[in-house]
C-alpha cells in the first residue's frame, strides 16, 4: 500500500505549523496498528511535502510512505524506501527497494520462557550455579563466572531437552499417528488407550512449548497462551528483523 496519505503518524513527520496531530493521524496509526502494517521509513530524509512557503509559514510534513503487510515480509528480502529528487511538485516522489542482502549476527542469549515447562530446571539452576564457583576471585568477578557456567549449562541442557521445537512436534504427532493406526487396524484396549492419551498429551506440550516460543520471540504479550497462531508470531518477527537491519551506512560527505 503506498502513496499521499495526507497524515502524519507523528509530530517527529512535521514541521511548522500546529504542533498537533489531527483525527486523520489517529485514524492513519490505528488502520497501521489493526491490519499489522509495517511503515517503510525512508533512509535518507523525513519529509515527502511542504507548502511551498518561507519562515513562520513554512510547514514540511511526511504525507507520503509505502504500508507493507508483516504477513508479505519473508528471510530472503530486505524492504527500504528512498526519497528521490524533486520535480518540480509540493510533493517529493519516493521510491521503495526490495533486495535480497541481509547482515547476519550472532544472536544475544535469552532465556526461554519455554524451558518453564519443564519442572526439572529450578533444580538443575541451583547444581548449575554452584558449579561455576571459581577458586578464587572477588564477589563480582565469582557472580560473572556462575553467571556464565548457568548460561553455558543452560544452552547444552536445551539442545539436549528441547532441540529443534519444530521436530520434536512432528515426532510427537508420528507417534500418535502411528497409535491411531493400530487402534483403527486392531481395535482398542487398555494399553493403547494409555498410550493414544500419553502420546496426545505430548503432542499438546509440545504445540504449546512452540507457542510461548514464537509469543516471546515476537514481543507480543496481548495474546494469550492457548489461542496458538505461531504464523503470525513468525512473521512479527520477521517485520521486525527488517526494519531493524542496515543496508548502506553513509558517510559525512555523502558517500
Amino acid at each position: 500500500m503506498a502513496g499521499d496519505f495526507n497524515a502524519v503518524i507523528s509530530l517527529e513527520e512535521k514541521r511548522g505549523g500546529l504542533a498537533r496531530l489531527d483525527q486523520s493521524s489517529n485514524l492513519l496509526r490505528d488502520m497501521i496498528g489493526s491490519l499489522f502494517l509495517i511503515d517503510v521509513k525512508p533512509t535518507n530524509g523525513v519529509f515527502t511535502w511542504n507548502n511551498r512557503r518561507c519562515g513562520g509559514e513554512a510547514i514540511s510534513e511526511r504525507l507520503d510512505r509505502f504500508l507493507v503487510s508483516c504477513y508479505w515480509m519473508d528471510n530472503r528480502w530486505i524492504t527500504s524506501s528512498e526519497i528521490l529528487d524533486w520535480r518540480g511538485s509540493d510533493h517529493w516522489p519516493v521510491k521503495l527497494s526490495i533486495t535480497s542482502y541481509r547482515v547476519t549476527k550472532n544472536p544475544s542469549f535469552k532465556f526461554q520462557l519455554m524451558w518453564l515447562r519443564d519442572l526439572s530446571l529450578p533444580d538443575l539452576m541451583g547444581d548449575w550455579w554452584y558449579e561455576g564457583m571459581p577458586d578464587h576471585g572477588t564477589a563480582m568477578y565469582t557472580f560473572s563466572k556462575r553467571l556464565q557456567h548457568v548460561k553455558y549449562r543452560l544452552k547444552r541442557w536445551n539442545k539436549q531437552c528441547f532441540g529443534y521445537l519444530h521436530v520434536q512436534k512432528t515426532a510427537a504427532q508420528t507417534r500418535l499417528d502411528t497409535i491411531t493406526r493400530q487402534i483403527r487396524d486392531h481395535g482398542l484396549d487398555s494399553g493403547m488407550s494409555e498410550a493414544e492419551s500419553l502420546a496426545l498429551k505430548e503432542l499438546e506440550e509440545w504445540e504449546l512449548r512452540e507457542e510461548i516460543f514464537w509469543k516471546q520471540k515476537s514481543c507480543i504479550d496481548w495474546l494469550q497462551e492457548g489461542d496458538r497462531n505461531t504464523a503470525f508470531f513468525h512473521n512479527s518477527v520477521k517485520a521486525r528483523r527488517d526494519g531493524n537491519s542496515l543496508s548502506s551506512l553513509v558517510l559525512t560527505d555523502g558517500t
